[in-house]
């Protein structure tokens, strides 16, 4: 489920190094509440995120809406899905926002077709719950005189026979995500972020283009943790530049290092303009074997928004 990616050469590492130098840390933010910092508590929406959960039904604390990224079974069966979609409707939360993952092949038309034995995704039961495939939903909360629009895209780059992939060199999401969503859902990570270097360059490209408040995901179980996307113009490419898993030469080099600098330059002239964030969530609940020891980080994450 995961997909490959070669290591990084000791010419690579040198830039990476050149452009760590040239480019300011990330400003310090708390991921769970950086979205609310400028609310009242009354204003505030609670958010629950999980993912990964591989049937699994851990504790998962209150919250206003619930979103879930994908892989809620372990082999994709109708039965294994109706038990998961079951757990969640029990939950007190107004919105239960799902997508599928990779692991979820009953929903997949591609694999029902031939395996039968997958079961019918037409007898499922969604109760309550939300479901997104490449679609949107504006959750209304009136406590709080509020909305949030949320998208929803499962696609993961391809490895092996699982479902909602696409091949590795086509770029699936240029301009999908609507303009004004503030909550992404995607079950793997962009390429760079809470990833393990498995992550995705055309999601992380369409991030810097939508700018969502927030971004949940998982699928990169041992990468499970939060993070503040700065997409404030000179930085966001220069860490983009980063994650490029490609060899440069001498001229690329240079010249990133001249546009660094024309930036900062810049910066110090014109002044930085209000810091644009996007707080990604890998949400995974399950660890490399199995459910988290701890079970808070199974339960998921909170993030005021």
């Amino acid at each position: 489920m995961f997909m490959p990616i070669d290591r990084f050469t000791a010419w690579e590492h040198k830039r990476r190094n050149l452009l760590l130098w040239f480019c300011r840390p990330a400003p310090p933010a708390d991921p769970t509440s950086v979205l609310a910092a400028h609310l009242p508590p009354e204003k505030r929406i609670t958010a629950v995120c999980i993912s990964d959960t591989h049937n699994t039904q851990p504790d998962i604390p209150d919250g206003d809406v619930l979103f879930h990224s994908g892989d809620l079974t372990s082999f994709g069966t109708a039965a294994e899905l109706q038990a998961q979609l079951d757990w969640l409707a029990s939950l007190p939360h107004r919105y239960k926002v799902v997508i599928p993952g990779n692991h979820d092949k009953v929903l997949d038309e591609t694999f029902v077709e031939p395996r039968r034995d997958l079961g019918k995704r037409e007898d499922l039961n969604w109760h309550d719950l939300t479901y997104l495939l490449y679609s949107s939903v504006t959750l209304e909360f009136p406590d709080q005189a509020r909305s949030l629009k949320v998208y929803g895209d499962p696609l993961t780059p391809a490895y092996g026979g699982w479902a909602f992939q696409h091949r590795r060199k086509e770029d699936t999401w240029r301009n999908t995500v609507p303009a004004g969503t503030d909550v992404l859902l995607s079950h793997g990570p962009p390429l760079g972020h809470l990833d393990d270097g498995k992550g995705s360059p055309w999601l992380l490209r369409e991030l810097r283009r939508a700018r969502p408040r927030l971004l949940v995901f998982g699928h990169i179980h041992e990468s499970r943790g939060t993070e503040v996307l700065d997409h404030s113009d000179w930085d966001a490419w220069a860490r983009d530049r980063l994650n490029q898993p490609t060899t440069p030469g001498i001229l690329e080099v240079v010249a990133t290092v001249v546009v660094l600098l024309v930036g900062r330059i810049y910066s110090a002239v014109v002044g930085r303009r209000a810091p644009q964030n996007t707080v990604l969530v890998n949400a995974a609940s399950m660890g490399r074997m199995g459910l988290r020891d701890n079970p808070s980080e199974a339960a998921g994450t909170v993030i005021y928004i």
